[in-house]
């Protein structure tokens, strides 16, 4: 057993790896299950359903699985609960809640950085390799791909979904779908791409000319949607890029029709 601190409380269906470390002031209700190398810094309270694994750490304040801000939840009720990946970094006072669904739980992938104040709210599911800058939010069923950044105090909104590699800066509100690789610095607006994103991803400069012809595509062109899609499928066979995009335009059918292009859009496509 790792090194638990006398002052911690840990309910009776807890189960830790052995190497679970859990500093001063902590409660684990319900089934919480953490898994090797997880560090409880101090002060944290975790409730279950909730399965962590490996490598996570809660710098202190920090709240997993409590109810969701729902009206209309009952906060007697379980359900799918939450669980997160492995190697995430949690710092001062993140909140992430459990989820409405009884199936499906909230859900965070691996080796996420989230800043201090950030919130996951309940339903939520996040990728892989994201950063929430500090005070960021995400509001219950937000889908968050892959290796997304929101910058400090900036939010997505219930229901959205952002995109592999896009980036939305801080202090606006992601209100309408953010496709994959784009950047949105004013709300309801796409303003380019998220260009600086791509090249550290290491995306080869062949894909990212066609992250650059899928933005004149879509936001400065001015094509109808049918043509959108029909241009991307006649290419997505010979480009990943191409592919998730149509993808993702398939499944969030909102993600063209909503958002506009910004003024600093053929700048950014220069760069």
């Amino acid at each position: 057993m790792g090194r638990i601190d006398p002052t911690s409380v840990l309910g009776p269906d807890v189960e830790l790896a052995d190497d679970v470390e859990i500093g001063p002031g902590c409660r684990l209700d319900g089934r919480v299950r953490l898994g090797r190398g997880t560090v409880l810094m101090g002060y944290n309270f975790l409730r279950g359903p909730l399965t962590v694994g490996e490598g996570n750490r809660f710098y202190p304040f920090v709240c997993v699985g409590l109810e969701p801000q729902d009206y209309k939840f009952d906060p007697s009720t379980s359900g799918a609960g939450t669980v997160i990946g492995d190697h995430n970094i949690f710092r001062e006072q993140v909140t992430i809640h459990r989820a409405t669904s009884e199936s499906v739980p909230t859900t965070i992938g691996h080796n996420n950085m989230f800043m201090v104040n950030t919130h996951a709210g309940h339903d939520v599911r996040v990728g892989d390799r994201c950063i929430f800058a500090n005070n960021a939010s995400i509001g219950g069923h937000g889908v968050i791909y892959d290796q997304v950044n929101i910058g400090g105090s900036g939010g997505v909104a219930q229901k959205i979904a952002v995109g592999r590699l896009a980036f939305v800066s801080g202090t606006i509100a992601a209100t309408q779908h953010i496709p994959p690789f784009m950047m949105s610095r004013t709300i309801r607006t796409v303003g380019g791409i998220n260009i600086v994103g791509l090249r550290r991803s290491g995306m080869s400069r062949d894909e990212i000319d066609r992250v650059k012809w899928m933005f004149r595509l879509i936001y400065l062109q001015r094509n109808a949607r049918p043509a959108i899609l029909d241009a991307l499928r006649l290419r997505a066979a010979d480009s990943p890029v191409v592919q998730e995009m149509l993808d993702f335009l398939t499944l969030h059918t909102g993600a063209i029709s909503e958002l506009e292009p910004g003024k600093e859009s053929r700048a950014t496509l220069e760069v």
